[in-house]
């Protein structure tokens, strides 16, 4: 119908009032005998039924109030139900954090792949970061079938030129830790002055749902320091200080690194080109 609702859905929630109703109407059955002022008698009978004003608050409170309030609690399980799901991929808690936090007004179930364990880590054989990104959502999306929505992120030193880059990730080896990279950057940087440590993070974000593909982007430029500091954040938070900060990433709370970070930046884009998207979808 125009009205888009669902005429099966509400003919199976008040389908049992209707039964009761009609039922009522044409048998005669057991009901316990009120009347006015007197206590209620537990007395049953084949004959006496309630007398009209009876019978109807009856009816009221013991099947019209309870499926009414039947049929508003399927809808609103109806409607959760179809909240279209949207797949962040990445293993990565942290992120996921950041970026459930980022997108959450968006109205869809964001999940990561720690729902989906049989998919592995994807290798990531791009030259540039939306290469990888893409590479990533494309591969998500092929296995599930959902939505799926992507980020790859690099710290570019201009001293290192514009390394890591797109091997941020990897950058003291294949399973290197967040602390083997930092360490190996700062011993990269030694001798380094201030004025020229200077750096940008960039961060690449890439949907995809089979019919379309989006990107943006979002970049942060500050200086990588001598030393680690806070204990916040994962990556190179702890060395990176934001242009006109005073605190490192590491030293931020969420919310204020989300304010300014280079992955804010390019989700507030890609939230942006996905909100039509999902309003289309009736969400």
């Amino acid at each position: 119908s125009g009205s888009g609702r669902n005429r099966t859905s509400d003919t199976w929630i008040f389908s049992p009032l209707l039964y009761q109703l009609s039922y009522r109407a044409t048998h005669k059955i057991d009901l316990i005998t009120l009347k006015s002022g007197a206590k209620l008698l537990g007395q049953h009978s084949k004959t006496k039924i309630f007398d009209k004003n009876s019978e109807n608050i009856y009816c009221l409170t013991h099947f019209l109030f309870p499926h009414m309030f039947l049929g508003i609690f399927s809808r609103v399980m109806f409607t959760m139900s179809r909240r279209r799901k949207l797949i962040l991929a990445t293993h990565n808690t942290h992120k996921q954090k950041e970026m459930n936090a980022l997108l959450d007004s968006l109205g869809v179930n964001i999940i990561g792949l720690d729902e989906y364990p049989h998919i592995g880590d994807i290798e990531e054989t791009g030259t540039t970061l939306i290469e990888n990104s893409f590479i990533k959502a494309r591969a998500v999306y092929k296995s599930t079938g959902l939505p799926s929505l992507a980020d790859d992120t690099g710290l570019e030193v201009d001293a290192l030129d514009g390394a890591p880059g797109v091997y941020s990730a990897r950058y003291a080896g294949e399973d290197a830790s967040f602390l083997d990279n930092i360490e190996k950057l700062l011993r990269n940087l030694e001798g380094v002055s201030e004025l020229n440590r200077t750096a940008r993070f960039r961060t690449v974000v890439t949907f995809v749902d089979g019919s379309r593909e989006l990107h943006s982007e979002g970049i942060v430029e500050g200086i990588i320091t001598a030393d680690q500091k806070g204990s916040g954040g994962f990556g190179y938070d702890p060395i990176f200080l934001p242009r006109d900060s005073q605190s490192t990433f590491s030293e931020m709370t969420q919310m204020e690194k989300n304010k300014i970070s280079h992955r804010a930046k390019a989700l507030i884009k890609m939230k942006k080109l996905l909100e039509p998207y999902f309003k289309k979808e009736n969400i």
